[in-house]
């Protein structure tokens, strides 16, 4: 029993030499017994080991540095990626795999140093801008923005020479760099090949979209000193192009920087002309054919400029909705006209005379327009019924379910909606049929043709019909001869209004033809 409680044991440990040199040895021990089997003694063997245990260490450290040279190895390639990842977005856009606004600007940089040191024209640089990309965002969402601006990146890639730069400079902005010279032929030429490439159908979402896209082009020139002109001078070019039409070009010229200037100019002072009082309002009456009489009026705002003189709205209005003072200078209009119109009203017995404003689609878009229309009535006394609020097509091309809503709450309020420039839009029977329209304005552009082209006369014809079957007022707009007038009689046409019958005019004036006589005779 004792001998098999005693088990031989082997161990491996270092051991110290007579000169107290260390080593390794393998020291086996075991129990011996006697002849009656009990354990007597035991006996140990001890064998050198060192160099095996040498071989081993040496066996183990080229395993670790084996190891190590492979984790380090991974290390490196992982950084290599990380920093090729890091490079690429540095100078690539995510969305479109485009160059981005940093690459574009340095490329930019590079040729201003070379054109500035031999010559002018080093580089071209064409800035692009789609046109109404808002209304695919709002329209679709943003996914499907984001697919048609990769679209556009792959178009644009497919259709210009690979020696460009082609980059996204940000949102819907995107922008080429020639470099060859920076022949102006050239770069015509790219944007003629843009604007066709872009041209053509886009399917998104299962939808086919059409777009267009507004080019400015600016060569780099002795003027340019840094990269930021001439980015500065496309930019200005492109919106000069925009004012063209959409899908066109423009080449940039000094006078284009003078107009820029003098828009930021327009800008600031606009910001402040309401608190300065520097807006005031003239009317244009509309008159009832059959009866010759004033049946109403339609405020139009103008703008005293301290310098610049008298500003009509069609240069300033659609930078009011781009600054966004458009909503600010609505309410003032419509205040300011209800408080004239109430007294003349008043003073006069007009009480059945007509107040046509002209709002915009922002402010249609507004939550609260509803409720400030509602405390302007309030606030002057004015009569809701008398009110007809003008809108044009172009309302209806953002948020419409928002601008029928508004227009239903407005008509609830006994306010009346009249379609303004009918006829000039591509869906105006359309908007008729879907929205509360109770009138419609025929454009000047019929009425100015009317004597010349029969054509003209068929489709006022056609118009008069229609409004007398929907049972809409009809007003013509633009009456400028008697020719005009007579034809415009002949037709049946309700109202007309126009220079012949009178220009817009001051409130005292408008007063005055009001006390002087309810009966205006018409020419």
């Amino acid at each position: 029993d004792a001998l098999q409680r005693w088990d031989p044991v082997e161990v491996e440990l270092i051991n110290t030499r007579r000169d107290g040199t260390q080593f390794w040895v393998q020291l086996s021990i075991v129990p011996v017994a006697n002849e009656k089997g009990w354990f007597t003694h035991w006996v140990s063997v001890q064998r050198d080991i060192t160099e095996r245990k040498d071989a081993e260490q040496h066996f183990r450290q080229a395993q670790l540095d084996r190891e190590e040279r492979v984790a380090l190895e991974s290390r490196l390639i992982e950084r290599e990626r990380i920093q090729d990842e890091l490079s690429y977005a540095a100078f690539h856009d995510e969305l479109t795999r485009l160059k981005n606004r940093g690459y574009f600007m340095a490329r930019i940089h590079s040729a201003l140093s070379k054109g500035t040191t031999q010559k002018p024209g080093a580089a071209t640089v064409l800035y692009l801008d789609l046109d109404r990309f808002k209304y695919v965002n709002d329209g679709m969402g943003h996914h499907a923005g984001d697919s048609l601006l990769k679209s556009v990146a792959l178009r644009l890639s497919e259709c210009i020479d690979p020696t460009a730069v082609i980059a996204r400079i940000g949102g819907d902005e995107f922008a080429i760099l020639l470099t060859d010279e920076g022949h102006q032929e050239q770069a015509i030429e790219t944007a003629e090949r843009v604007t066709h490439a872009l041209s053509l159908p886009t399917a998104i979402d299962g939808q086919q979209l059409f777009i267009s896209c507004s080019i400015g082009i600016a060569t780099l020139d002795v003027q340019h000193t840094t990269a930021e002109d001439l980015i500065r001078d496309a930019d200005v070019a492109m919106y000069a192009a925009k004012k063209k039409g959409r899908g066109s070009w423009a080449v940039f010229d000094l006078s284009m920087r003078q107009a820029s200037i003098d828009m930021l100019l327009m800008q600031n002072a606009l910001k402040h002309a309401i608190t300065r009082n520097e807006f005031y309002l003239v009317y244009q009456p509309i008159y009832s054919i059959a009866t010759e009489t004033i049946v109403g009026v339609e405020a139009l705002v103008r703008w005293r400029h301290s310098t610049l003189g008298i500003i009509a709205p069609d240069v300033f209005i659609s930078v009011a909705e781009d600054i966004g003072v458009i909503c600010d200078l609505g309410q003032w209009v419509m205040r300011s006209a209800c408080r004239e119109v109430k007294k003349w009203s008043d003073a006069a017995g007009a009480v059945t005379l007509k107040l046509n404003v002209n709002v915009s689609g922002v402010e249609l878009n507004r939550s609260d327009f509803v409720t400030q229309v509602a405390e302007i009535i309030a606030e002057t006394g004015f009569d809701a019924r008398a009110l007809q609020i003008e809108i044009t097509e172009s309302v209806f091309l953002h948020e419409p379910e928002i601008v029928a809503k508004t227009l239903e709450d407005l008509r609830a309020q006994g306010i009346r909606i009249a379609l303004d420039d009918f006829g000039t839009g591509y869906s105006s029977l359309g908007y008729i049929d879907r929205y509360p329209i109770d009138a419609i304005k025929i454009d000047r552009s019929f009425v100015t043709r009317m004597m010349k082209h029969e054509r003209s006369v068929a489709i006022v014809n056609s118009i008069l019909s229609l409004g007398q079957a929907l049972d809409l007022a009809i007003v013509a707009e633009g009456v400028e001869t008697l020719g005009q007038l007579d034809q415009l009689r002949e037709l049946g046409c309700p109202y007309a209004q126009g220079f012949l019958l009178s220009p817009p005019v001051l409130a005292e004036d408008v007063l005055a033809m009001l006390m002087t006589s309810k009966r205006q005779p018409l020419p």
